[in-house]
């Protein structure tokens, strides 16, 4: 199994800020709540070189979705709680109850804070159907040198096709991993229970 680590920045749709999945020993360090501790990763999105070669222009869908994204951001700049549930899939509880508005504000500066730096043409990888859209960057050395880190974006479809932001994944792996992409494409292994939705979309939904 490929050794690496997916950080979940639910945006403000999925349950609390952060959701860790480790695919991987467990680093030092320790996850819990509204914290984020991984001083094995130093992790922080300063050490995150994106790309800035010249990307290859992207398909309709992915102009689509990323304008969607970049509304969604924007909303959650405005604190327009309204507007971010009008892009969202889901809804978190701390957003759907008026009684934790305050917190929910918090949630959408998360947003605001982890997104500052993505410019579209960094995502130029794009992967869909009818039900999903998915965009990544190509793996980028992080600052460090050690490691190659990945983010992606996650997107369902209405039935008229337009996106419905779902959730964001930063993902880590070491250099020495055979396979450095953190997302499968492929036909044969996105979809593993065949349901129509892709297994990585997919366990982003509320259970």
């Amino acid at each position: 199994m490929s050794k690496y680590i997916a950080i979940v920045i639910a945006l403000v749709v999925v349950g609390s800020a952060f959701f860790i999945n480790i695919s991987a020993p467990k680093p030092d360090g320790n996850v819990g709540g509204m914290g984020l501790m991984l001083p094995s990763l130093s992790f922080s999105l300063s050490n995150i070189r994106m790309p800035s070669l010249v990307a290859k222009p992207l398909p309709p869908e992915g102009v689509q979705a990323w304008k969607t994204f970049e509304q969604y951001r924007t909303f959650a700049q405005e604190g327009n709680l309204d507007g971010v549930k009008s892009l969202s899939h889901q809804v978190s509880e701390t957003c759907a109850n008026p009684a934790t508005f305050a917190e929910c504000q918090v949630l959408m500066n998360n947003v605001v804070v982890f997104t500052e730096n993505f410019r579209e043409e960094d995502f130029k990888n794009v992967f869909f159907d009818e039900r999903q859209i998915v965009m990544f960057t190509d793996p980028t050395e992080t600052a460090e040198g050690d490691s190659l880190a990945q983010v992606i974006l996650f997107f369902t479809r209405r039935e008229s096709g337009e996106p419905k932001v779902l959730g964001m994944r930063f993902c880590f792996k070491m250099k020495s991993d055979e396979e450095k992409n953190c997302f499968s494409g492929g036909p044969a292994t996105r979809d593993l229970d065949g349901n129509g939705w892709w297994d990585s979309v997919e366990s982003l939904f509320y259970k």
